[in-house]
């Protein structure tokens, strides 16, 4: 059964259930304001979903057909770049890369800004902003990675976000070892519950948060995640991976101004072992770094 929630305000945490249930909202705030969100279908393929250069997530095939997630922190004034990969290369790093002949049977993937009435259904908008689309023919092979792109004007949004401005980065030996030993404070921090630490560093995140985000109370959503963090870490079975264990495949995004900080897995670097006392999931931290000023910053 296809997944669908509802358009919400969010800082990019989000829910998912299946089409027949309904999420609880508070949207007496909003008074039918528009929401946009990113969405995605995939089919008998894996795919990457970009919006400005920067990753929203990859979908693997066993991951379920339809998902959706809040854009507006991640979307410009202006001029709006949508990008969709399909059946991507190996690692985050070789996304683009390669070229792999495949059959190209039962392959459907679609990739989309869409904009809705708060509380409506993300399956259902009102009105689709931009999308790419790709269909496999029957019978016939196609060669892989699929990038399929497409550019919107939105006009004026929310103001410019202090990433745009970044330092133009590259992945010298001094940049990784920068970003690294940034992503060692964080994973440190989260391992032992220092949700302060992690939220003050994650100022911007915040900030820009609550401009994207108007009617969400963005000083509520920080202290929840402090709270939570907090009450998390002192389960039993809150272990952390080891970084040692794990292969950095850090990348370049949003057109060079931001570094993503993942593993060769496509999943963050800073993660948990399964949590026994929650089903053995993994929870984990996804972050965006740039350097503003000479200064690494935490900026998505």
């Amino acid at each position: 059964m296809l997944s669908r929630r509802r358009f919400i305000h969010g800082l990019g945490l989000f829910c998912f259930g299946t089409a027949n249930m309904r999420m609880a909202m508070a949207t007496e705030k909003s008074g039918g304001i528009k929401q946009i969100h990113a969405d995605m279908m995939h089919k008998n393929c894996s795919a990457e979903f970009y919006v400005n250069g920067i990753p929203i997530r990859k979908y693997d095939p066993r991951e379920q057909l339809f998902t959706s997630v809040p854009a507006h922190r991640y979307l410009v004034d202006g001029v709006n770049h949508l990008e969709l990969v399909v059946n991507p290369g190996p690692t985050p790093s070789k996304a683009r890369d390669g070229q792999q002949e495949m059959d190209a049977t039962g392959i459907e993937c679609r990739a989309r800004i869409v904009r809705g009435e708060e509380g409506a259904f993300t399956g259902d908008p009102s009105e689709v902003l931009a999308q790419v689309e790709y269909r496999g023919e029957a019978g016939k092979k196609d060669v892989f990675p699929k990038v399929l792109s497409t550019r919107v004007e939105l006009g004026p949004l929310f103001g410019r976000w202090l990433w745009q401005d970044a330092e133009t980065l590259t992945l010298d030996a001094k940049t990784v070892d920068a970003v690294m030993q940034y992503v060692r404070i964080i994973h440190g921090a989260y391992g032992r519950g220092d949700g302060a630490l992690i939220a003050n560093k994650a100022k911007i995140v915040f900030d820009e948060g609550q401009r994207a985000n108007k009617y969400k109370d963005m000083a509520f959503s920080r202290q929840r995640f402090i709270d939570s963090l907090k009450t998390h870490s002192q389960l039993k079975g809150w272990k952390m991976v080891p970084l040692e264990q794990l292969i950095p495949d850090l990348r370049v995004v949003a057109n060079g101004k931001m570094i993503e900080a993942v593993a060769r897995d496509w999943k963050p670097l800073v993660r948990t072992q399964p949590v026994p006392e929650y089903n053995n999931d993994v929870w984990d931290y996804r972050m965006f770094l740039s350097r503003i000023g000479g200064e690494w910053v935490m900026v998505r």
